[in-house]
């Protein structure tokens, strides 16, 4: 795509790929003109990876902002360690973040359904889909409430 920027882990602005970069984690913002932009953070241990994102269009007119707020809230009714993963509807790039004194933050995500899920393990206690926006969006589940 014309007139991609790729801003890598915060520091440096790249027009072009494929990249070259160390092994280890990275954290890549993906902006082209007129789209919502694009956090991913990667886990590079391969010699090639291929990072694919779903671009949102923007405002119609002016300019918008393309930041996007976290995904966090309240679980309630759930013992054990309990696990918060977004995995987005249409795309790739899962996150996923610790249930900690009963509250998860999920940031990074692209402008796009997601289906939250709850997990204890590998075991599924509860899915949802959510809308990241432009603000944060606050999720209350109460897992005690599930049949």
């Amino acid at each position: 795509m014309p007139n991609v920027e790729i801003q890598v882990d915060g520091d440096r602005t790249v027009r072009r790929s494929p990249l070259r970069l160390p092994y280890g984690k990275h954290r890549l913002r993906i902006h082209v003109q007129g789209f919502a932009g694009v956090d991913r953070e990667i886990d590079l241990r391969q010699s090639r990876l291929t990072v694919r994102a779903t671009l949102e269009v923007g405002m119609l007119y002016g300019t918008c902002d393309d930041t996007v707020g976290p995904v966090g809230g309240e679980i309630s009714g759930g013992d054990g360690e309990l696990w918060v993963r977004a995995v987005p509807v249409v795309g790739v790039g899962s996150l996923e973040s610790p249930v900690e004194g009963g509250y998860f933050l999920l940031e990074g995500l692209d402008v796009a359904d997601h289906v939250l899920l709850v997990l204890r393990g590998h075991t599924v206690l509860h899915q949802q889909v959510v809308r990241p926006g432009l603000k944060r969006t606050n999720v209350r589940i109460d897992l005690a409430a599930k049949c």
